[in-house]
């Protein structure tokens, strides 16, 4: 394809992957960021095609990044790509590389703290098949919390999955399930820590080490109700000696409910939670 160069037009020029499905066919058209609904000029393409459009230079906006080209594969289960670029003297405006791929399975969401919502930096995830116990990915969360993952197409169809959260202890692992519904995204918020509640009803310890008791009563004879890991938040409401007495909450699975258990710890085993 080649096009004759014309007064006061420029060619809109995208060059492009095709990661592994070939599209049927391709469309590209220019719009304006700040309405993408208005199409300016649009052309279908296709695969192989050098993907250009020559386009009135009247018609594009002269806003800094205040066009926008859209490209959508067809014939398919394909990402939309959105460039933006701006309006420049030159007779040609090459774009960056558009790649172009079917829309692959995601797993989206943010850690957050439950007491406030702040958002937990630096958590770790690790996205594990169920059936096969394999790391699939890893990631850690951003400033804002923020994670994603992806998936090829033919792992997210297959396996099952979990989503694992460390945080060095500073707060108690997670294990989440992740379902896609028969759909491929699967977004979720974590919330880690004591609600807003709890920290208002005591003064926060968190476990030191696996295997801690959790007793009953004070004594050592006391029945223990389970044992406790490293990173376990324990409100503390009364101290005895160097026993102390609080409650855990037990989150339900849906995020949904918080239920507080009551019981005793020594003292050696926890440490105050900053």
């Amino acid at each position: 394809m080649s096009f004759r160069y014309e007064y006061e037009s420029t060619i809109i020029n995208v060059p492009y992957f095709i990661e592994d499905k070939q599209p049927q066919i391709i469309n590209f058209r220019i719009t304006h960021r700040e309405n993408p609904s208005l199409t300016l000029i649009e052309q279908d393409f296709v695969s192989g095609d050098r993907m250009q459009l020559l386009v009135p230079k009247a018609v594009l906006s002269t806003d800094p990044m205040g066009n926008l080209a859209i490209i959508q594969p067809l014939g398919g289960d394909f990402e939309t790509i959105e460039l933006l670029f701006s309006l420049t003297a030159e007779p040609i405006i090459n774009l960056s590389e558009a790649l172009i791929r079917e829309r692959p399975f995601s797993v989206i969401g943010t850690v957050l703290q439950r007491k406030n919502n702040s958002p937990v930096h630096n958590a770790r995830l690790y996205l594990v098949a169920r059936n096969k116990n394999t790391v699939y990915g890893l990631t850690n969360t951003d400033s804002l919390g923020f994670f994603r993952f992806e998936l090829k197409n033919q792992y997210g169809i297959a396996a099952d999955f979990y989503l694992r959260v460390e945080t060095d202890h500073e707060f108690p692992d997670r294990v989440i399930p992740v379902d896609f519904a028969d759909t491929k995204r699967f977004d979720i918020q974590i919330l880690l820590g004591v609600s807003p509640t709890g920290a208002g009803d005591g003064v926060i310890y968190r476990v030191k080490s696996n295997g801690t008791p959790f007793r009953r009563g004070p004594e050592n004879g006391a029945d223990i109700q389970f044992f406790l890991a490293a990173g376990d938040i324990i409100i503390v409401t009364k101290v005895a000696g160097n026993r102390l007495h609080g409650f855990m909450e037990m989150v339900t699975s849906d995020e949904t409910k918080v239920h507080s258990v009551y019981g005793w710890v020594q003292e050696q085993n926890v440490e105050l939670s900053e």
